[in-house]
């Protein structure tokens, strides 16, 4: 039986255990596929909870331990229960039935068919789009830059407009302050009098010079601020051109960035199809969507290979991005619900996602995507709160598997894992290359792309 991969709504006769093939995968194990209740449960089938272990990790991976950092995990909770049966507690939200998981874990190992590396299928596909795919990158990238270009041209324009509007209202408030002070002197009762003069306290020159001196400078501020209004008001008029031309270049900016984001996507899904080593053209193609990347994040201010194009909001404080991504991650959770007729306990936990990729510098939509690739965004979890397979390598899945007792540990574990990890995820620069080492089911980073493909247009 081959690895389940759909990614549907469950049937009434097989409950989909998982959405990928990563947990399922060549060895005929059951890690990814989110199982959150354990083999243990075969025994009512009359497959003890040992021997189905043993069928499950007696298969050859393909790639053995390419699961993330097996041995070097993320700090699970210590008080997480690491019994086989514990994820279909209360831990889980939504525990499978019984029978099913049986039936399921009875089918599942025995004469498993493993995963191909590659598809034949796909990697003609890629093999053959690949080309058109990479100058359609290269020709949006260059898109981009003029864009950028642009945009940077009009916001220049637009900050240097504003400096010179500001130097003018602060010389019109000086102007108005001088204009003031000398006609409250010349009406003052301190100023000079007849009876001054009459009591030889000055004389008629002085008088005459202060009178005049101030009536000069009334005359002379009057005039100026008069003729700076002017300017002023020219140049607010000015302004409002230059603001709407600023708008309109960061719009076609912002365009090319998403436009040339998705062609990175593709670029790197039909790159996925291809071996994942020795092949020039896969290599070729991940070296060009991880300069893309690369620029982008060095646009943004940010040093990571965990962020990808459109995700690298970093320019934002903290407040504004939590708010942007949160919102659009809890309304990701919220649509797979409805497509996947289950009910993601990760629903609500956005802002807790979108904090942990800032304070980590990872990609704000990986953390949801890969939940929904390994665990249908948390539902089917292989062990307590555990819904990206962390730790669950090939050749012994349930063993590895990370644990924690809240889901807000979970997701702060998993960034710095993430960012800590030595097995070259925290510097694979592509989402392609990142899924060379977090899974071997071939066509992982493709899924992965599409979910985070679907946090993109809900942010936008």
């Amino acid at each position: 039986m081959k690895a389940r991969t759909d990614t549907g709504t469950p049937t009434s006769t097989i409950k989909r255990i998982g959405a990928t093939a990563c947990a399922v995968v060549l060895a005929g194990s059951l890690a990814g596929t989110g199982v959150a209740v354990p083999l243990a449960q075969a025994a009512s089938t009359g497959v003890s909870a040992a021997s189905a272990e043993n069928e499950a990790s007696a298969g050859t991976p393909a790639e053995e331990g390419t699961q993330p950092d097996q041995g070097e995990q993320p700090a699970a909770d210590a008080g997480a229960t690491a019994e086989s049966g514990s994820a279909g507690s209360s831990s889980t939200s939504q525990a499978v039935p019984q029978d099913d998981v049986a039936r399921d874990a009875q089918q599942a190992v025995p004469n498993q068919t493993p995963a191909p590396v590659v598809d034949e299928a796909a990697a003609a596909r890629a093999r053959a789009e690949l080309p058109s795919l990479m100058n359609r990158l290269e020709s949006a990238s260059k898109d981009y830059d003029r864009a950028y270009a642009e945009y940077q041209s009009a916001t220049e324009a637009l900050t240097s407009a504003e400096q010179t509007i500001s130097a003018d209202q602060e010389a019109i408030a000086r102007a108005q302050k001088t204009l003031d002070a000398a006609r409250s002197e010349l009406g003052s009762e301190g100023t000079i009098t007849i009876w001054d003069i009459l009591r030889g306290t000055t004389s008629v020159e002085k008088a005459e010079t202060h009178d005049y001196l101030l009536n000069v400078i009334i005359e002379d501020r009057t005039s100026f601020i008069q003729e700076k209004q002017q300017e002023l008001d020219e140049r607010n008029q000015a302004h409002q051109g230059l603001s709407d031309d600023a708008d309109a270049k960061k719009a076609a900016f912002n365009d090319a960035l998403s436009q040339t984001n998705k062609a990175a996507f593709a670029v790197e899904k039909s790159a996925c199809a291809l071996p994942r080593t020795g092949n020039k053209l896969r290599n070729s193609a991940q070296s060009a969507v991880s300069s893309w990347y690369g620029k982008v994040n060095k646009l943004s201010g940010i040093d990571s290979k965990l962020v990808f194009g459109t995700g690298a909001d970093f320019s934002l404080d903290k407040d504004a991005f939590v708010a942007k991504w949160g919102a659009a991650i809890d309304s990701f959770f919220a649509q797979y619900d409805g497509r996947s007729g289950v009910s993601s306990p990760l629903k609500g936990h956005g802002n807790a996602i979108a904090a942990q990729a800032y304070e980590q510098n990872v990609d704000p939509r990986l953390c949801a995507a890969v939940s929904v690739v390994e665990s249908s965004a948390g539902v089917y979890c292989i062990k307590p709160h555990n819904a990206w397979g962390w730790g669950a390598a090939d050749s012994n899945p349930y063993a590895g598997a990370a644990s924690w007792k809240s889901w807000d540990s979970a997701i702060e574990s998993w960034h710095k894992g993430l960012v800590g990890s030595k097995t070259g995820m925290a510097s694979a620069g592509s989402v392609s290359r990142l899924g060379g080492i977090y899974c071997s089911s071939w066509d992982w980073p493709s899924k992965v792309i599409d979910e985070m493909q679907r946090i993109t247009d809900l942010a936008e």
